[in-house]
This record gives structure tokens, C-alpha cells and sequence, in this order.
């Protein structure tokens, strides 16, 4: 969950900063309406220093093809890319905790990075509900009476509510298809599989009274 956390973080930011720039040119002014400095400060003040996660093996944050490369040099037996055992490295790319690195880690960390598959560090007791109280944890200390988010669960899946009714059907929709934007949450739908299985994040913008602006599936 610790990779989760700082990712849910850093979306969590993302979110707002769009959502505001949108909710400015909404309104025609160069002013921010949203004080977006706010969530900025709020995120640097929540950012620690979290451990290896799984799949993270050269530790820089990101779980895609360098440390599916890394693990590959050590199962041939590169020379200097062996990954010692009792290292965070090990632990991260041990995906199946069984005290080997072999192909079928290499096989889970390719799922991982596709975003296919199910689980690797499955907790029995998480709920697709606990992830979203977290959620909302964060997003109760970010939400004003111009902008405010709630994630919810959807049959399988996670849906994301913005609400605001400074946004406009158009801005809803270049929000909702903007290529970091989008990036951000194929990233957290990594990151929640590697916890629990989950098929998607649905996205939804909306108004106070209900009105659906636009809505957008990830998987």
C-alpha cells in the first residue's frame, strides 16, 4: 500500500491543479478561483520517504520496463546486474515472495507493468472500500465550496466524482482527456491491482444538482 498512498497523493494534486485551471477559464478571470498553491502545500507537507515497493526494483519510484530489464540481466547472469539477496532490490522484484528470482517473477512484473493479471502482493483483508475511504480521507482536507472529489466503489471498480458547477460540459471533457491526466490514473490502476483486483477507475465530472458533465473509463 505505501506505493499506493504516494500515488494516491500525487493524482490527488493533479486533480485539483486541472480542475482549477478549468474552473479559471470558466470564469474568464487570470485569478485562480481554486487557491491551488493550497493543495500544492498540502501534498509537500504528506510526501515522505517510503521503502521499495514491489516490481520498484531499482528504486526510482516508477514500476515499467528499466526494472523489467534489471530483473531480466540478473536471471541470465549479467555481469554486475545480479540482485543480492536480503537487498530492498530482491525484495521488489521477488514478486511471488518466494525467495527466488526466476521467470515467473519476470512474467508477474510484465502483468503489472500491462496492467493485466491479478494481485501480487494481495492483502485477503483489503476491500475495494477501505481503498476509497483513503481516498476520501485525502480528498475531505482538499474539497471547498468550489471543487470537491469523492471516489466510490462501482461493481468492481473505482469511480471518482468531481463536482463543481464552475465546470463546463467542454472543460469536463479536455480534463478528462488530457494525456497526463489519463496517465496519472493508469498509474494508480497499477498500483491498486498490485492489492487487490480491480477492473477499472471510472471518472466522472458533474454539478451540484446532479447533471453529468462528462465520464471517462481506464482500464
Amino acid at each position: 500500500m505505501k506505493k499506493l498512498i504516494i500515488t494516491t497523493l500525487a493524482i490527488s494534486m493533479m486533480i485539483f491543479f486541472l480542475a482549477a485551471n478549468g474552473l479559471t477559464a470558466a470564469a474568464n478571470t487570470a485569478e485562480p478561483l481554486v487557491p491551488v498553491e493550497r493543495y500544492q502545500a498540502f501534498l509537500s507537507s504528506k510526501i515522505k520517504a517510503f521503502a521499495f515497493e514491489k516490481g520498484d526494483i531499482n528504486g526510482d519510484g516508477k514500476v515499467n520496463g528499466m526494472d523489467l530489464l534489471h530483473m531480466k540481466q540478473h536471471i541470465l547472469d549479467v555481469a554486475g546486474k545480479t540482485i543480492e539477496p536480503g537487498t530492498d532490490a530482491f525484495w521488489a522484484a521477488d514478486m511471488n515472495d518466494d525467495g527466488k528470482i526466476n521467470g515467473m517473477d519476470l512474467l508477474m512484473l510484465k502483468k503489472v507493468i500491462l496492467g493485466g493479471g491479478g494481485p501480487i502482493d494481495p492483502d485477503p483483508e483489503l476491500t475495494l472500500e477501505d481503498i476509497c475511504a483513503y481516498f476520501n480521507e485525502i480528498f475531505d482536507d482538499l474539497n471547498d465550496e468550489f471543487l470537491s472529489m469523492k471516489a466510490s466503489v462501482q461493481g468492481n471498480s473505482i469511480k471518482f466524482t468531481i463536482t463543481s458547477d464552475l465546470l463546463t460540459a467542454a472543460i469536463a471533457r479536455d480534463m478528462l482527456n488530457d494525456p497526463e491526466y489519463i496517465s496519472l490514473y493508469e498509474e494508480m490502476l497499477i498500483f491498486i491491482r498490485m492489492d487487490i483486483e480491480c477492473d477499472s477507475i471510472i471518472l466522472e465530472c458533474r454539478k451540484t444538482n446532479g447533471t453529468v458533465l462528462a465520464t471517462k473509463e481506464i482500464r
